[in-house]
């Protein structure tokens, strides 16, 4: 099927991400009570391309202590419902980060393809989150070497399908009245988070670091 979405981040060092992805500012507790550190920002300097056809999201801690990093999302430009939604992505392991690729809808429909916790206790996964449900449904990641990992979920009427590198490690399958068989849509979104209890407590030596995004590509199927 041909790409209903694609991004390949081709542009100078430093431009800022196209328009279509959009800039989610603010204090980070307005979109989860997590009690994450950081405060997300609309500077390039917090997102950008690297000249390499790579997007940068970067996390800095200012010389207060004070986190601010990126959040963009494709809500208002870009919304599909079922289909592959991919990402190739070199997440930062890193004690104190929590980088993640979800896709996000109405109503508290989440499904996060793939997000790193760095307080050294939660595994790396990738969930299912619902109105519809009684709890989240979720699926620790491979353990693979780190670097540029590619993560996929496709989503049909049966369900929801992960994989990395092309290897299928999780399926969930549909529920009647889970929420996502009603035609809802859902959008992108990729995040830089610091700390908080997914995070966890940043070692005081780190100052800054990078997520870093190869390409996002959605399908119809």
């Amino acid at each position: 099927a041909g790409a209903s979405f694609t991004d390949t981040f081709t542009g100078p060092a430093g431009a800022p991400v196209q328009p279509w992805w959009v800039h989610q500012v603010g204090d980070s507790q307005k979109f989860y009570a997590s009690h994450d550190l950081e405060a997300y920002s609309a500077a390039t300097e917090y997102s950008h391309l690297d000249g390499n056809g790579h997007l940068i999201m970067k996390a800095v801690k200012d010389a207060e202590g004070d986190w601010t990093s990126s959040r963009l999302s494709t809500e208002g430009t870009f919304a599909q419902y079922r289909g592959t939604f991919s990402a190739r992505i070199l997440f930062p392991n890193v004690r104190g980060m929590w980088p993640a690729f979800w896709i996000l809808g109405p109503d508290h429909r989440e499904v996060d393809v793939a997000e790193l916790y760095g307080n050294g206790k939660w595994m790396d996964n990738s969930t299912v989150h619902g109105p519809g449900q009684p709890r989240q449904l979720d699926h620790r990641l491979p353990d693979t070497a780190p670097g540029w990992n590619t993560y996929s979920v496709g989503w049909n009427r049966n369900g929801f399908k992960f994989s990395e590198d092309g290897k299928l490690y999780a399926i969930i399958p549909a529920r009647h009245g889970w929420g996502y068989e009603d035609g809802t849509k859902m959008n992108l979104v990729l995040t830089m988070a610091v700390g908080g209890g997914p995070g966890g407590k940043p070692a005081t030596s780190t100052s800054s670091i990078d997520m870093e995004v190869d390409w996002v590509n959605v399908t119809a199927r």
